[in-house]
């Protein structure tokens, strides 16, 4: 009789006893309910503390690219000057 009882078939029996002690499958958490959404209310500070990162950032990208043509062109009319290659660095940018 006791190899009867541990034997389950395979099917409802272990299920309605595992739903009515309670507890779920191991590696299976109970589901929770899920919360009410509640409707994003506008942020207008982080809005507006993006915007103005953003416009930060691309004065600075913008800085950058200026610095860097200005060290080519000034790299350009050095070389340019002890190779006596005669280039004018106005052409060449």
């Amino acid at each position: 009789m006791q190899d009867d009882a541990r034997r389950q078939p395979v099917g409802t029996n272990g299920i309605r006893r595992r739903l009515s002690a309670g507890k779920e499958p191991p590696g299976e958490e109970p589901p929770r309910e899920v919360p009410k959404r509640r409707e994003p209310e506008a942020d207008l500070d982080r809005r507006r503390f993006f915007r103005v990162f953003s416009r930060e950032a691309i004065q600075t990208a913008a800085t950058v690219i200026g610095a860097a043509s200005a060290v080519r062109r000034d790299t350009t009319a050095a070389a340019s000057e002890l190779l006596a290659l005669g280039l004018d660095p106005a052409a060449s940018a």
